[in-house]
């Protein structure tokens, strides 16, 4: 039977990584790839919503922007879920982007973040 502070140990690293994760993450609106639609967007990749499937471990050149500048990087698929009958969730990964594309990524995600919504600190119904 496993020890309780194994397990303790395990899910501690696991919420860890998906924090380290997660901080990074920028979600855009009016952003978009030659794979589709970005929906969140770091240093590190992209999630994106599009017509074509992704095998993992896939690797393409891309070019991320918007009317008004784009920046070419090259792209690894890590994850592809279908969603519907032509579209598919894609979380990308970019292959060595330099500190110019890094650069680049930033202003654009900048750009075309979309605000966090406000916390809800209203009490709750009472009825």
């Amino acid at each position: 039977m496993p020890s309780t502070p194994g397990l303790l140990t395990k899910f501690s690293m696991l919420i860890a990584r998906l924090e380290r994760r997660r901080a990074g993450r920028t979600r855009v609106a009016g952003l978009w790839c030659t794979g589709g639609q970005v929906i969140d967007l770091s240093l590190t990749g992209m999630r994106i919503t599009g017509r074509s499937r992704w095998n993992e471990g896939d690797a393409r050149t891309i070019t991320v922007g918007d009317d008004r500048s784009s920046v070419e990087v090259r792209a690894r698929c890590v994850w592809c879920r279908q969603e519907g009958a032509f579209s598919h969730n894609l979380g990308l990964a970019f292959v060595s982007p330099t500190s110019e594309q890094q650069a680049a990524l930033t202003r654009l995600a900048e750009a075309h973040r979309v605000p966090a919504p406000a916390p809800n600190l209203a009490a709750p119904d009472s009825r």
